[in-house]
């Protein structure tokens, strides 16, 4: 059975030439971060930070890259950029809780002239794994409605049936894991991949039992999330045969410890 999938979101599709599944893989869901997995947005989070630092603590151009940690709340990283500075607590403390607010309207201020780069592979890989059964799904830091603004920008919304965790519903990574287990139902945790950039989510993932798969396209290099021990690093998606051929691979390997 052949696979046609989508390969730039504009009308261009590649053709993988051998059907690699013996069956459907309906049970089995992919989940993504957004930052440094699906695509990158680094010019616009550091206009929407540095307006947002400027506005509530009348400090302007502050470098937010400097203390980022990714998957973090944008309070978290506004609060440890502060931190990084100098900044007392109380004098932080005073306007955070303002900070989803500010933020938020700043995103949307600079959503439309924002460069947002889906990054190699992402587009035929989703298109793939929507065609073959998975469901797939997004699991970030960011707060919900600008999570929204930037897959919508990307192209990207589409893909993810509903299924996207944010900041709203969890302050860590683990939180927002298990509200995305609970929103999927009764589904075996080895058929749950994650698909992220950071050494914090691959440790996550692991304490949940689901499968962290590592992908190098972020802030943290291969060698690094290869040290961590995902279940797989990839480099980049590109190739999106071997990605769907490694995701199989564990599944059935998993399902079959089960059975």
């Amino acid at each position: 059975m052949a696979v046609f999938a989508s390969l730039n979101g504009i009308g261009s599709y590649i053709y993988l030439e051998r059907h690699i599944y013996t069956d459907k893989m309906d049970g089995a869901t992919a989940l993504f971060d957004i930052d440094g997995t699906l695509c990158t947005v680094w010019p616009l989070h550091e206009k929407a930070y540095e307006s947002t630092i400027s506005e509530l603590y009348n400090i302007p151009r502050v470098n937010f890259r400097t203390a980022y940690v990714p998957g973090n709340t944008n309070k978290y990283t506004v609060r440890t950029n502060l931190e990084h500075l100098g900044c007392p607590k109380e004098f932080i403390d005073s306007k955070i809780d303002k900070v989803p607010e500010v933020i938020a309207r700043y995103y949307e201020q600079y959503i439309n002239t924002a460069d947002i780069t889906v990054l190699p592979g992402v587009v035929n890989l989703l298109g793939c794994l929507r065609s073959e059964g998975f469901r797939t799904g997004v699991v970030t830091g960011n707060a919900s409605y600008i999570a929204n603004l930037m897959l919508k920008k990307a192209g990207l919304f589409h893909y993810f049936s509903g299924l996207v965790v944010t900041a709203d519903d969890g302050e860590t990574r683990e939180r927002r894991m298990l509200i995305a287990l609970r929103r999927m139902g009764r589904h075996k945790r080895r058929s749950v991949f994650y698909f992220d950039d950071s050494n914090a989510s691959i440790k996550v993932s692991r304490k949940l039992g689901i499968i962290p798969i590592a992908v190098a396209t972020g802030e943290i290099s291969y060698t690094e999330l290869l040290r961590n021990g995902p279940d797989h690093t990839f480099k980049n998606l590109r190739e999106t045969q071997k990605v769907i051929e490694v995701i199989v691979g564990l599944r059935n390997k998993n399902k079959s410890k089960i059975m």
